[in-house]
């Protein structure tokens, strides 16, 4: 992806991480999508404007 100018950020956060911990990183990495994994409320991050929503390959928020 580099090789095709796609800037790679990797970040890694606890299955425990809560709303506040959310709240930081996306702040700080200001993502143009985000896609919940392993969560039973993917619709929760639709609170995060600018940025696209995809979960199980559908887009829940534009």
């Amino acid at each position: 992806m580099e090789e095709k100018g796609v800037k790679i950020i990797t970040l890694h956060t606890s299955g425990h991480a809560d709303e506040k911990d959310f709240d930081k990183l996306i702040k700080k990495v200001e993502p143009k999508i985000i896609i919940p994994v392993h969560t039973e409320n993917s619709e929760w991050f639709k609170r995060y404007k600018n940025c696209e929503v995809i979960c199980d390959k559908n887009i829940i928020k534009r």
